[in-house]
């Protein structure tokens, strides 16, 4: 699959700053008050934690920026950035609450970044690893991510996922105090299981020795890794900083990293660029076309269906049709397979 460029980035940005600007009233540093018992307050220093959350939540805010402004925009990349900052966020904004009720709203952001990057994290993986799952299978998920988000945001309405909660504030720091309900399992199961089927597709596409794949993979099963043994960790540790935090910022930057290298070697994600494709873009018939004909023509060669290119470029499928035309038109061909002979013979003559 190659990279998406898209027209719905500004729509995204838009959408994570509304968010940003109808949540943050709830996590305003207020009096504390509430239900006597459910907020808990000592001595009053100088905040540390909620400083590094801070600075990790802007970095998350940077590299979402980056992300939409790289010239080849890749969608799923975008989403991961977007939700790796509504988690940070979410975090953030817990640790300067002063009140049960906006920290829970906190806490549901958080949830809501945590539960869907991981299903963006995946996606991605598939892709450079060449794994396209059916449309059912990528709707079955999203439906997984959602249902497993509305349960965790529950807590503090019903006992299912916290059978009580309280504020605790020490140090100037608020952190939620839980009493685990029947279905806090839930999320943990998510988790490890989305963990395990990103091992899963690294290793499946290792042991199929995929063109292009292996040299991403250590790099991909090392961030993985990392964030399972920081999940692992935080279960057994009492310490009061969410450092998965920390880890999905590099994760996001590892695969901003990894999406430069793979323009710069003029690799598709899933799977390596054609045989046809260097003489292609070199070719003094591709000149004769416009750069956003140039990229349909190179679509058209790896025998694209219409919708995929359309898909892929983030334009309609009747301007597919309308630049396909036109390619046709100024190189002399009157089908795709006409296409497809044409700079197969003129690789052939290169080699």
């Amino acid at each position: 699959m190659r990279i998406n460029r898209t027209g719905k980035t500004g729509y995204i940005i838009g959408l994570s700053i509304i968010i940003f600007y109808f949540a943050f009233p709830f996590f305003c540093v207020q009096p504390a008050y509430g239900t006597e018992g459910k907020i808990i307050m000592s001595d009053d220093k100088t905040a540390v934690i909620p400083v590094i959350y801070g600075i990790v939540c802007f970095a998350s805010f940077v590299l979402a920026i980056c992300c939409c402004l790289v010239r080849k925009r890749y969608i799923k990349l975008i989403m991961l950035s977007v939700f790796v900052f509504l988690c940070n966020m979410g975090y953030f904004a817990m640790s300067v609450s002063r009140t049960l009720e906006g920290a829970l709203m906190a806490n549901r952001l958080a949830y809501l970044g945590s539960v869907f990057l991981v299903l963006f994290m995946l996606l991605i993986i598939m892709d450079v690893c060449g794994v396209k799952p059916v449309k059912a299978v990528t709707v079955l998920l999203f439906c997984i991510s959602v249902a497993v988000f509305l349960t965790a945001a529950t807590g503090g309405i019903t006992d299912i996922y916290y059978e009580d909660v309280e504020l605790v504030i020490t140090n100037g720091t608020a952190k939620l105090v839980k009493e685990y309900g029947p279905m806090h399992g839930v999320y943990y199961i998510y988790l490890f299981l989305y963990f395990l089927f990103m091992m899963g597709v690294i290793l499946l596409s290792v042991l199929k020795k995929k063109a292009g794949v292996d040299k991403y993979a250590a790099f991909f099963a090392a961030a993985v890794l990392g964030n399972i043994g920081i999940w692992l960790s935080e279960q057994f540790l009492s310490e009061n900083f969410e450092f998965l935090s920390i880890s999905y910022v590099m994760t996001e930057m590892l695969m901003l990293f990894m999406f430069s290298i793979m323009h710069d070697n003029h690799e598709s994600l899933g799977k390596t660029v054609d045989e046809t494709s260097p003489c292609c873009a070199d070719s003094p018939r591709m000149k004769l076309l416009t750069s956003r004909e140039r990229e349909v023509a190179l679509l058209l060669l790896e025998d694209r269906k219409r919708k995929e290119i359309a898909d892929d470029l983030g334009i309609t499928e009747h301007t597919v049709k309308k630049h396909t035309s036109n390619i046709f038109s100024k190189l002399e061909v009157g089908s795709r397979k006409e296409l497809i002979s044409l700079f197969k013979e003129k690789h052939q003559q290169l080699k």
